[in-house]
């Protein structure tokens, strides 16, 4: 019996890694002498629960897949285990390395996407999405906790081992196939895309399919009384019990924009159930006691009130998005109240008795959404105040995607120049700090894909003057990076396999730098930078570059 009993595609996967056997005999002879020896790992899951990874050493490639195929076999048989994915991963470009030289490397700014070996025989030897989704190593050093018990627990070990066993270290790439019950995938070897399916056309196709399965996650997270499950640190399935009730107004909203795209069904009640609860027991309009007005107050602060502009952003624009969506005006009336509260505390020279300003772009952008709803001038007439108060004190050093996407929206309606300006500049100041970044940012990299509306906005008014010395070039260049960067901060079923328990993370986004951690708000500035994609692919092609 073989593994193609479970996963016929293995046989492909195995011939296709057989090719790279001259690519291994270049890059790790110096370690094998005299004789060299071929590495290969083999993983496998049900999809329940975390893969097991068997390792198959012999101076013969075919026989060392044979070695690993040999230990998965009996594994599962024993443990009646229905594999429905499997990984095949060939070791190439093995680097020794002493402890303090791999420590030193370890904790530099760089990420280390490679696998680790603890000994140069492979004897404790590990693929890189084990070794971090393990925590292997903690505060700069070894972690004999957590690989002791990975061990235990994933790899049969009789007894643990100590810290003096580690004397030196191999650094490793891999050749690497991720199988199905359908189809074979290659996967990315390379630093930050290592693990990780090629894929060469980032199209419609995909793209949807990311934001249909991400916002499906997101409804599964909404509990009967609406509330969400914040989020995991999904390498363990651990709970986050934070919770800000901003982050779930905001993540709603993103999740009607989904379903305004996939309509799918399951989206409606999660979406439904999630705002009744923001509006039911997450909070309050009640008389500000300083400010006279109806102010919107997060739950648990009334007695010490506490006022978020951007909050009450967020309540006005998914009330907005929630009406068009499902043509539904019940909760229209408090985001027109919300509203007139934002203009009377726009006169109040000072942001003293608990009004916080940081997210006051979101604020504003509502207001425009209001107008865009209704036509009331007052609307328009404030935001216009608000951003020519910014223009004249230079408020443009801001990472912050709602600025862009208020100008974007203002100068639909009043398409000055100035304003033009205004968000160019700021645009520009956003791109220079995302292409010094090495993580993704998705909340800025919507902020770049809005700003290709204003230009596109601009060419269409013949006011391409504006655009005289724009780095356009490298806009539209980061936006493609980002876009395929971003999906190394996805759950791919050939990463997940490796986190507690694949199938409840996969198809939905994480943060690599924090434990794997899938957060709400997080997923939701994922979904939100791939639905302004999609919508810009979707468009008849403009070239503004």
């Amino acid at each position: 019996m073989t593994l193609e009993k479970f996963i016929p595609t293995i046989k492909h996967a195995k011939n296709s890694l057989f090719c790279y056997k001259n690519q291994a005999d270049n890059s790790n002879t110096r370690l094998f002498t005299p004789y060299m020896k071929y590495v290969i790992f083999l993983s496998v899951t049900d999809t329940d629960s975390r893969a097991r990874v068997f390792t198959g050493i012999s101076t013969s490639i075919e026989y060392a897949y044979k070695n690993a195929e040999r230990k998965c076999l009996l594994y599962i048989n024993k443990n009646d285990l229905h594999p429905k994915w499997a990984k095949v991963d060939l070791a190439i470009n093995m680097e020794l390395l002493s402890k303090r030289e791999f420590m030193r490397l370890y904790s530099s700014q760089t990420p280390l996407r490679k696998g680790v070996a603890l000994d140069s025989h492979f004897n404790l030897a590990f693929l890189e999405q084990e070794f971090e989704a393990n925590d292997l190593i903690q505060n700069g050093s070894f972690s004999m906790r957590n690989i002791n018990i990975y061990l235990k627990m994933y790899r049969n070990a009789r007894f643990p081992i100590i810290e003096s066993y580690i004397r030196e270290i191999v650094l490793f790439d891999t050749v690497s196939y991720f199988c199905d019950e359908q189809n074979y995938y290659p996967l990315h070897s390379n630093s930050f895309d290592h693990g990780r399916r090629v894929i060469n056309d980032v199209n419609k196709a995909l793209i949807y399919d990311i934001i249909d399965q991400s916002s499906s996650y997101l409804a599964k997270q909404i509990k009967p009384n609406g509330k969400f499950v914040y989020g995991y640190y999904s390498h363990f399935h651990e709970k986050i019990e934070v919770y800000s009730i901003h982050h779930h107004a905001r993540t709603i909203y993103s999740m009607i924009d989904a379903f305004c795209l996939t309509k799918r069904k399951e989206l409606e009640l999660p979406i439904k159930r999630g705002l009744a609860f923001y509006f039911q027991k997450s909070i309050s309009l009640i008389n500000h006691p300083a400010h006279k007005v109806v102010v919107q107050y997060i739950a648990g602060k009334k007695n010490k009130p506490s006022v978020n502009l951007g909050a009450m952003g967020a309540t006005i624009i998914v009330i907005i998005k929630y009406t068009k969506a499902f043509q539904d005006d019940r909760y229209l009336p408090i985001a027109k109240s919300i509203g007139d509260t934002l203009l009377s505390l726009q006169n109040q020279s000072s942001y003293s008795d608990g009004i916080h300003s940081y997210y006051n772009w979101e604020a504003l952008l509502s207001l425009l959404y209001l107008y865009e709803l209704d036509n009331d001038i007052k609307w328009l007439n404030s935001v216009t105040i608000a951003l020519d108060y910014s223009i004249e004190n230079g408020d443009w050093k801001n990472i912050d995607n709602w600025l862009i996407h208020t100008v974007n929206q203002l100068t639909k309606y009043k398409p000055e120049d100035k304003y033009f300006k205004f968000g160019l500049r700021n645009a520009e100041f956003q791109l220079d700090f995302i292409q010094k970044l090495h993580v993704s940012s998705p909340a800025v990299l919507e902020a770049l894909l809005v700003t290709t509306n204003i230009i596109e906005n601009i060419q269409y008014l013949q006011k391409s003057y504006l655009l005289v010395n724009y780095p356009l070039y490298e806009l539209n260049k980061t936006i493609q990076y980002h876009i395929k960067h971003q999906l190394n901060e996805y759950f791919f079923p050939e990463v997940s396999m490796y986190m507690k328990f694949p199938k409840l993370v996969n198809g939905t986004f994480f943060n690599r730098e924090n434990s794997f951690r899938s957060r709400i708000d997080e997923i939701r500035d994922y979904v939100s930078s791939y639905y302004h994609y999609y919508q810009k692919i979707s468009q008849p092609k403009k070239v503004y570059s």
